[in-house]
């Protein structure tokens, strides 16, 4: 019997040290491929065609066609059998995060050895990548597999060093949208369906997998919210004077502090302009105010007797 689910999802727990988020995410990973079977074949299959799909490597017509055979061959192997490890010791000393060998039912080899090499949170380091593309040529020598390296990182962090250019890329995002479609394809009573759907809200949890799209319901959501702000956003505006209103405003109060006063000598224009129109119509209030009992005293002063 393999390693159980529980133990490969507990054998890197987060701890006051240190997150190893990487190493959980690889043996989640691992445990979720041991106990869905018909998911083996599928992702080694979906690795496969994001080789083939990268758009970097029209400068490279060789490694093109190579990646190409290792699909058709990948195809010809259905229906396959596919040994899931993790931290696959190379010849070099290194250890390789997750290693897929898929190979007809019935033979020994003529398959497809993958090692992947998981990314979350941490950087490559060294030669990494191409010690295992040399030491994964020396492993499947042996039974005449052909051989794929794969980055697998999610889109926002991917590398900026410089890759082989026999070193494939895969993000993470398609790799969550792949899963999530293989288990909405799968009858609700099936268990399988239900491990999918949980490793689905884990790599959301992890933000490895794209927003959901905006809908319809999303569309009508957002109209209903426009339509429910429109009424006070309209009230807003009445009680907030726009800027030719202020700009009248300001006209008007600096015409009328500018006329000769009869009487007492009153400080006159008691704001700025630059007051008028930033503080939405308070201090006009205040101008007409100040003004209003400047004209008052002026006023009461030329009717006093002499």
């Amino acid at each position: 019997m393999g390693t159980s689910l529980f133990r490969r999802v507990t054998r890197y727990s987060v701890n006051p040290a240190a997150d190893p988020a990487e190493n959980r995410l690889t043996e989640v990973t691992a445990g979720v491929l041991e106990h869905v079977p018909l998911l083996r074949y599928e992702i080694a299959l979906k690795l496969a065609r994001l080789a083939c799909g990268q758009t970097d490597l029209a400068y490279c017509p060789a490694e093109v066609e190579r990646r190409a055979d290792i699909l058709n061959r990948l195809r010809g192997l259905a229906p396959a059998r596919v040994r899931v490890a993790t931290q696959r010791a190379t010849g070099g000393g290194k250890f390789v995060d997750l290693e897929l060998l898929v190979r007809a039912n019935g033979q020994r080899g003529r398959g497809v050895l993958m090692w992947v090499e998981v990314k979350h949170g941490a950087d490559l380091h060294g030669t990494q990548l191409q010690d295992y593309l040399n030491d994964i040529r020396t492993v499947a020598a042996v039974g005449g597999d052909e051989t794929l390296v794969v980055l697998l990182a999610p889109r926002t962090a991917m590398p900026a060093c410089k890759l082989p250019d026999e070193v494939a890329i895969a993000e993470w995002e398609d790799i969550s949208r792949f899963v999530a479609g293989q288990a909405s394809c799968m009858p609700r009573s099936d268990p399988q369906r239900w491990i999918l759907e949980q490793y689905t809200a884990y790599l959301e949890e992890e933000a490895l997998i794209d927003p959901p799209a905006l809908t319809a319901g999303h569309a009508f959501t957002l109209a209903e919210e426009g339509a429910a702000t429109k009424p006070f956003a309209a009230s807003a505006r009445k009680r907030t004077p726009t800027s030719s209103n202020a700009g009248r405003l300001v006209r008007r109060i600096t015409q009328r502090t500018s006329e000769p006063a009869t009487g007492p000598s009153t400080p006159r224009g008691s704001t700025t302009i630059g007051q008028v129109t930033g503080s939405n119509g308070a201090c006009v209030e205040r101008e007409r105010s100040s003004t209003s009992m400047t004209m008052l005293a002026g006023q009461r002063g030329s009717s006093q007797p002499g």
